[in-house]
This record gives C-alpha cells, structure tokens and sequence, in this order.
C-alpha cells in the first residue's frame, strides 16, 4: 500500500445530502410556468465564503410540476442556489441553518453535538442539564465524558459536523 503521509489535506467544505417528502415546491429557473417538486437536497458548507458561491449552497432535484401535475420525463431535474439563504425560499434557508456544521446553537435541548477529531475519530456531547461541554467517544468505550476544551488540548481540535437528537 503507498504510502500517503506526505499529502496535504485542507478541508474546505461539508455536504449533507438527503430525500425529502412533502416539501414546498420551488420556482424552476429558466420555466417560470414550471416548479420543482423536491425529492434530494444537498447542501454545501464552505469553510469559508467563495467568491462565487459564497459559503453556503444548495442543490434541489425533483420532478417538474405544472399546472399542478408532474411533467413526464425520464429522470429527475435540478436547481442550484447559492449566495445569501435569506434570499432563498423560506424552508430551504431553515434547511441550511438546521444542518450548517458551524452552527454553535443545536436545533432543540435534545439534540447532540457531533464532532470529528483530527484523526476522524467521531466524539459525540454528552448531554447534561444544564449543558455542559463534555464529550464521550460516539463508540462508546467508556461512561465516563471529558470536558471538550481539555481533549482537545490534548488530541488537537475537534470539527463540529452535526446534530443528533437523543
């Protein structure tokens, strides 16, 4: 096996992609006759804000709807929005804001930090009341949760990737 140590990986951005039902339909693009009904998102987090795209983008892929009804064709079309969410339809930029991995504020108190180590090992917040900044390994191994900013002192930083509810 070759061996790969020498390579630089800089992390610039996150996606999370999932299938939706029941969501709201959204303008098509270039049809202003037709809609889009969604059926996958995926959203895109950059580290930091690109010039283009700025920090946080969506893909929405669906079926065309008009007048009400799904327009025949043989696969799914798709939509891009990118820049400032608030200029997004409503629901699509609370998406974004539920799944943005930099968020410091969990959806609900009984949603749990996810992180990943430097080495990609995943730690998950153990939850206490009030809140506290304690972590347990997510392959628990052990009861016992140590305070956050004390591992990472030891093991290096840890990258918030998400939410789970408990």
């Amino acid at each position: 096996m070759a061996d790969h140590t020498a390579i630089d990986r800089i992390p610039i951005g996150r996606s999370v992609t999932y299938a939706v039902r029941g969501a709201p339909e959204i303008g098509d693009e270039y049809n202003t006759a037709r809609t889009i009904a969604p059926t996958e998102i995926t959203l895109n987090y950059r580290a930091v804000a690109d010039g283009q795209l700025g920090r946080v983008s969506v893909y929405v892929k669906g079926w065309w709807m008009q007048d009400g009804k799904r327009v025949p064709m043989d696969k799914p079309v798709g939509r891009w929005l990118y820049g400032d969410p608030d200029a997004w339809p409503k629901w699509l930029a609370e998406e974004a804001r539920l799944h943005d991995p930099d968020t410091s504020t969990p959806p609900s108190a009984d949603h749990a930090a996810i992180y990943l180590d430097e080495d990609g090992d995943p730690w998950i917040e153990y939850l206490t009341s009030p809140r506290s900044d304690h972590v347990v390994p997510l392959q628990i191994v052990s009861v016992e949760a140590v305070d956050r900013t004390e591992l990472e002192g030891r093991i290096g930083p840890l990258t918030l990737i998400g939410w789970c509810k408990q």
